[in-house]
């Protein structure tokens, strides 16, 4: 029971705190004489005000305008029985005790009734569900449980995640292969695509609010569980076109498209475009990033995907599985390419004299680009919230659209990461962490 209260009810624990509160203070004058001869004064709130108890039992006020209070602390206790009590406690203590074991049992006391249940033990950490990895390796190793919520620094908002994207990204972090590059360390939780609604701000965080609802990469990932930490640069408002699990599917596919086409490549209109595996997350992206921009659109998929790639605005569809694309696409200006290998090594020869190659997934091999007389650059995409914001206007004025093929709750993270290892996936997969916020 908090010791302010009003009105408490009479009980042994009241009388207790009472006669505790008669005891002797120091430095105070008496004005009543005690067992062993020394005058001392104990005080008891009485009529609201705190007042002097002599060892007769008659009370007179008490003339330190410091000790007074308009309010009541406790019940009072009869003066003679609280001076009486009182006075024996403080020849027990005096005989028995230090001072310092006085206070110890003081704050011991004000504890219990201050926090009857224990809330002055350090907190508990809070919470949440996420994927989690506490080893490198395959799919497997990735475990769906209860982990600690992240807590935002100065420069980060905490970030309550709605929907989290899949991306070829997530089983190659998983894998620990690149764990060197990325500065990645385990115990990890993937996830490099989000949208969601902040929650807390950290004090220099300036463009984000709580309530907002934004969507971004950040860059060491997380996006997997029910909260997630992003800093201003990783995010940018969702669009508002777009539902919580469509937008998770945007970020790090589009940035990525962006950056190759946009960023390094220099796309103008009028350029031809080869968009190799184009019915992929970065794929279905580049088609419709560089159909805005004017360009004309080759684009290479598998059988069941061509109608996927008309859809998208390909001007060109190719089947690979029936034809060679280095037998349609002639003199393109960029070539984009996320699959490597044999699909890197014929696509030299199809760009023009001072084309470009982007590869997402190897380097460009020297001797080739000086051979052809063209460029070739490594795509490696960081969080741009600039880009990103760029992107969601053309969201919003319908000019590009996330393909979403497969929605899956956060508890089957582990099958996520296994289809996302194919390197086959048609648009994207999308992991529903909690229900979309009513508007």
């Amino acid at each position: 029971m908090p010791i302010a209260a009003r009105a408490a009810p009479e009980t042994w624990g009241n009388r207790v705190n009472h006669a505790l509160l008669s005891w002797q203070v120091p430095g105070l004058e008496t004005s009543g004489k005690s067992g062993d001869g020394n005058r001392g004064r104990s005080i008891q709130p009485v009529t609201g005000k705190w007042q002097n108890v002599t060892g007769t039992g008659s009370v007179v006020p008490f003339s330190s305008d410091a000790m007074r209070t308009d309010k009541p602390l406790l019940d009072p206790l009869p003066p003679r029985q609280a001076t009486t009590l009182g006075l024996s406690c403080k020849r027990f203590l005096k005989q028995n005790m230090k001072i310092t074991n006085l206070l110890l049992i003081l704050v011991t006391l004000a504890s219990v009734v201050i926090f009857p249940n224990g809330a002055w033990a350090e907190p508990k950490a809070r919470m949440m569900k996420a994927v989690v990895v506490h080893q490198y390796g395959g799919s497997e190793v990735a475990k769906y449980e209860d982990t600690p919520r992240p807590e935002p620094k100065e420069n980060e908002a905490l970030v309550r995640v709605i929907a989290s994207g899949v991306n070829p990204a997530d089983p190659l972090i998983v894998s620990g292969k690149y764990a060197q590059q990325f500065g990645t360390h385990v115990p990890l939780i993937p996830g490099y695509d989000i949208a969601g609604v902040v929650e807390q701000t950290g004090s220099r965080v300036t463009k984000l609010k709580v309530g907002d609802a934004v969507y971004g990469y950040p860059l060491m990932g997380g996006g997997w569980a029910e909260h997630a930490v992003v800093t201003e640069g990783e995010t940018a408002p969702k669009p508002k076109s777009l539902s919580f699990v469509d937008a998770a599917a945007v970020p790090l596919a589009a940035l990525t498209a962006w950056d190759a086409l946009i960023d390094t490549a220099q796309l103008k209109a009028g350029q031809t475009v080869l968009i190799h595996g184009g019915s992929g997350g970065v794929g279905s992206f580049a088609i419709q990033i560089a159909k805005a921009r004017g360009a004309r659109v080759i684009a290479t998929a598998s059988t069941a995907n061509q109608d996927l790639l008309k859809h998208l605005g390909a001007d060109v569809a190719i089947d690979y599985t029936k034809q060679k694309f280095e037998d349609v696409a002639k003199d393109v200006d960029i070539v984009l390419d996320p699959v490597g290998r044999d699909t890197l090594a014929r696509s030299y020869a199809v760009v023009k004299k001072g084309g470009i190659i982007c590869t997402l997934v190897a380097r460009p091999d020297p001797a080739q680009l000086e051979k052809f007389g063209i460029r070739g650059a490594s795509i490696a995409v960081t969080p741009n919230a600039a880009n990103l914001a760029e992107i969601t206007k053309l969201i919003d004025d319908k000019k590009i659209k996330p393909i979403v093929t497969q929605v899956l709750p956060l508890s089957e993270g582990v099958k996520a990461l296994e289809q996302a290892e194919t390197h086959h996936s048609r648009g994207k997969i999308v992991l529903k962490i909690a229900d979309e916020p009513k508007e």
